[in-house]
């Protein structure tokens, strides 16, 4: 089957077709419970008898140094806040101070 493109081309297409039919249906998967086979039951007398608990002492464990907190930086606007109040004739001043040093 030949076909054209926009560009005027044509572009080759094959249809690959499995068309052999057997004649010996494919067998079903077998489900989990099918391969995982027959629960195994067991009897008390076979059940093996739980082992007593004997005492152990536990190994010191080895000292962990103490690590410090680490202190989360906040907001720049509040220590923004925190400053004293200026006042326009210290503003003016330092004005003052700026344009001499600005001169020298």
């Amino acid at each position: 089957m030949l076909t054209r493109l926009s560009l005027g081309k044509p572009l080759k297409i094959d249809f690959v077709v499995d068309e052999i039919v057997s004649s010996t249906p494919t067998p079903q998967p077998l489900s989990l419970l099918q391969r995982l086979g027959p629960a195994p039951t067991q009897t008390p007398a076979e059940v093996p008898p739980a082992k007593k608990a004997t005492p152990t002492t536990a190994p010191a464990a080895p000292t962990v140094p103490v690590r410090r907190q680490a202190v989360k930086k906040g907001p720049k606007r509040v220590k923004k806040l925190q400053r004293p109040a200026v006042t326009a004739e210290q503003l003016d001043q330092e004005m003052e101070e700026y344009r001499k040093e600005s001169l020298l």
